[in-house]
């Protein structure tokens, strides 16, 4: 019974460590912080600022 205990008290205190690394996985290369000049937009295809036509 003391072992059941131990491997239990083990994996829930495991659990926030799994759950914020997996939280972070991937998501360095989906958010893009980035600022244009007034009257420009950012286009994902360019990764660069434009001034929209039409």
């Amino acid at each position: 019974m003391k072992a059941g205990s131990l491997v239990t008290a083990l994996f829930l205190a495991m659990m926030p460590s799994l759950a914020m690394a997996m939280c972070f996985k991937g998501h360095a290369e989906e958010q893009v912080t980035m600022s244009c000049p007034e009257g420009q937009v950012f286009d994902t295809e360019t990764n660069s600022c434009i001034t929209p036509t039409g």
